[in-house]
């Protein structure tokens, strides 16, 4: 084939192929209107929430903490209605029909230690069925101040404490953020969360992999995820966070079965 014929062929070959890309992209546009979406294998988990379920099963009043740092607080939303715990409140309430509350006690920029130092002052005294704890970030990115290993010992203890206390508990780890994808430090504080969920028997939720499938799958642009300041959620990304919660709590009470609560026994050694 001459040089002249290779070049038409090759042209020939570039707009099909871009033709066929195109097309599968308009089939395959997020719905603006559906732009939360999040796959039903992102939202499952095993480990029980019998506090939770028995309430909602049996239409009770339902009493949520939600407990961490800025995520939890709020730092970039533009009013505290806009916070993922008042979206997580107001879905709860729509969907279930009965009196939901979620009292937030995020404080902006914790670690892990000042969080879990406020357990017995700011959780335990309001009786929750379910507390979600949302932990890692700070610690992630001021990892002179605590290790992985120190971050793991101090979260499985509060999970204990918790649990001992007969409180349901679900975790949520980092978020998805740029700067933080060039840092391999940070699956080890993923891994982290993991690890306190399985040997806890606490579920957790994976933010960062719901997150980044909404980056990746073009639900949400960077830009319409987080705050001007790319490492903050913006009011998009609280709502979405809110009904990716407010779905897995769901699904969880959906899907277990009404067992009688138990306390988790810490495992030996960690």
């Amino acid at each position: 084939m001459n040089l002249s014929r290779r070049v038409v062929v090759f042209v020939e070959l570039l707009t099909l192929t871009y033709a066929v890309s195109a097309l599968a992209a308009v089939q395959t546009a997020p719905n603006p209107a559906n732009r939360c979406h999040v796959p039903m294998a992102l939202l499952a988990a095993s480990a029980p929430l019998p506090n939770t379920t028995r309430a909602i099963r049996r239409h009770r009043p339902l009493l949520i903490v939600a407990l961490g740092s800025s995520s939890t607080a709020g730092f970039g939303a533009s009013k505290p209605a806009a916070t993922y715990p008042a979206v997580l409140q107001r879905e709860l309430t729509s969907a279930l029909g009965l009196p939901v509350r979620v009292l937030n006690r995020g404080v902006n920029g914790e670690i892990v230690a000042k969080t879990a130092a406020r357990i017995s002052r700011d959780v335990l005294p309001l009786h929750p069925m379910l507390v979600i704890w949302q932990a890692g970030t700070n610690d992630f990115l001021h990892s002179n101040l605590s290790s992985p290993h120190q971050f793991e010992t101090t979260l499985a203890d509060g999970v204990g404490e918790l649990h001992q206390a007969g409180i349901d508990v679900i975790l949520m780890d980092l978020q998805y953020f740029p700067r933080g994808e060039k840092r391999p430090a940070m699956n080890r504080y993923l891994d982290a969360i993991d690890q306190v969920g399985e040997l806890y028997h606490a579920d957790v939720i994976h933010r960062h992999r719901i997150m980044s499938y909404w980056v990746a799958s073009g639900e949400m642009s960077v830009d319409d995820m987080l705050y001007r300041d790319h490492f903050h959620m913006s009011d998009r990304g609280y709502q979405c966070l809110g009904k990716a919660v407010a779905d897995f709590i769901l699904h969880k009470a959906q899907q277990q079965p009404d067992a009688e609560p138990t306390l988790a026994v810490p495992p030996p050694g960690l």
